[in-house]
């Protein structure tokens, strides 16, 4: 789907609803054209005021707006043209331009007629990512091209700005994701089939680093490690309050019914840090088990390795990872997600939750990741993601230990009921002082996430 569209060279869209023909468009019998309402104007002088409806908003409020299907539409289409009840839309990769108001070409582009102008609004199926993509190639080049640094700068700076990319463009997919899932389809089952041009675009990219595991975008960077940066996506997204669609497995965000939010703690700085230290952070192994009559799975590397778009359902074992025994007085969970409602006011009285490492920087060992799972067996075999949380000091509201600083510059500014605890979180040196501080212990058995 994603070559059809951005092929095309239109894609016609009818943001109508009722649809019973095309304003504006005369058919074959003079009585099947359908009239739109005449646009008001009123001649002042030498100058014209007229009414302009807000074309977006009634796109924005169409029916074809709001279905699953139709988001890949009006992302991957290079032209859109747009029938609404008052009047024509166009959208294009350069420019945007409504029907009901003229303005020329050369206010609204640039001298030489290629670009629109930036004071000119950009449309809703411009990408303003494009641009952002764009200004990090470009900045990309000028350090390659840059006579005045040296050649361990070059490196450097050629190293960093490929990070940046690879952050922007996690970003940019998980924007995409969070859009997605905020419409409606008809047909539950296609909750991942209806995002798949979308993701066949990024994985065909000329030297794309970016992979699909059933929805999860995993951006690979050189020398990342693949399954520490599948651990922390699996962690970061949150749905809300959904119910469960049984036809894909519960740790991905397509198998459940509701608005996904993904990249929660990925903004750009975040992610980028989170990626560099992937190089070293804890993660337990991660394998996909198409059987469980043959639990073994095989390797998310060695499925990265074979596909770029991994969509066939799969439970996900997580082989004998670190699980918090019994939260320490002093600690508190943070509930960065939730996929239910009461899961805050019950997790102090529902001992069969398990919450499971899932990864962990292990040079600043300020930000412990886990998955909240819950038994769906009577024997706690086989389980389900219910959310994700970390595990931070009680005096603590953000995560870092840098921003703890901040807040108290010192340990004698700290209240004295939470000197102890700041001397303990101050003292974290080893991933052996957190399982202690924490009170992880290292779990028997495999996880089987279905």
């Amino acid at each position: 789907m994603h070559l059809i569209f951005q092929r095309a060279e239109l894609t016609v869209v009818a943001a109508v609803d009722n649809f019973d023909g095309l304003l504006g468009v005369r058919g074959g019998r003079p009585s099947s054209q359908r009239e739109r309402e005449v646009q008001k104007r009123v001649q002042l002088g030498d100058m014209t005021l007229v009414t302009v409806m807000d074309v977006e908003q009634l796109i924005q409020e169409s029916e074809w707006f709001h279905r699953g299907w139709t988001f890949q539409e009006g992302l991957l289409s290079r032209r859109v043209l747009v029938f609404t009840d008052s009047q024509l839309y166009w959208n294009c990769c350069v420019m945007t331009q409504m029907e009901s108001i003229y303005v020329p070409m050369k206010v609204s582009h640039n001298s030489d007629g290629s670009q629109w102008s930036e004071w000119m609004p950009y449309g809703i199926f411009t990408r303003s990512s494009k641009r952002d993509l764009q200004t990090s190639t470009e900045s990309h080049t000028e350090v390659q091209e840059n006579p005045t640094s040296s050649p361990d700068s070059d490196q450097d700076s050629d190293q960093d700005s490929s990070e940046d990319e690879d952050a922007l463009m996690y970003s940019v997919v998980c924007r995409d994701i969070t859009q997605y899932t905020s419409r409606k389809l008809s047909d539950t089952k296609d909750s991942l089939n209806a995002f798949k041009g979308v993701m066949q675009m990024y994985v065909a990219g000329i030297n794309s680093n970016t992979r699909f595991i059933l929805g999860l975008p995993i951006v690979i960077g050189p020398g990342l490690n693949v399954n520490s940066a599948f651990a922390y996506v699996l962690y970061d997204w949150d749905s809300e309050y959904g119910c469960r669609r049984s036809h894909l497995p519960s740790w991905s965000w397509a198998g459940w019914g509701a608005r996904t939010l993904i990249g929660i703690c990925s903004e750009k700085y975040s992610y980028y840090i989170t990626y560099r230290s992937g190089y070293v952070s804890y993660c337990p192994e991660l394998r996909l088990v198409e059987d469980l009559d043959d639990p073994r799975g095989i390797p998310v590397e060695t499925i990265l390795e074979e596909t770029r778009c991994f969509d066939r359902y799969a439970t996900l074992r997580v082989v004998k990872p670190y699980k918090i025994g019994k939260m320490h007085a002093s600690l508190r969970v943070m509930m960065n997600i939730s996929l239910s409602k009461d899961i805050p006011e019950v997790l102090p009285a529902r001992e069969d939750f398990a919450f499971v490492l899932i990864s962990c920087d292990q040079e600043t060992l300020t930000e412990p990741r886990f998955l909240i799972l819950e038994p769906i067996d009577e024997n706690q075999r086989v389980w389900e993601r219910v959310g994700a949380a970390s595990v931070v000091p009680d005096c603590a509201v953000i995560i870092s230990k840098r921003d703890l600083k901040t807040i108290y510059p010192d340990s004698e500014s700290i209240p004295d009921d939470r000197n102890e605890l700041w001397r303990h979180w101050e003292s974290l040196s080893t991933f052996v002082d957190l399982i202690k501080l924490a009170n992880l212990v290292p779990a028997e058995v495999d996880y089987f996430i279905k």
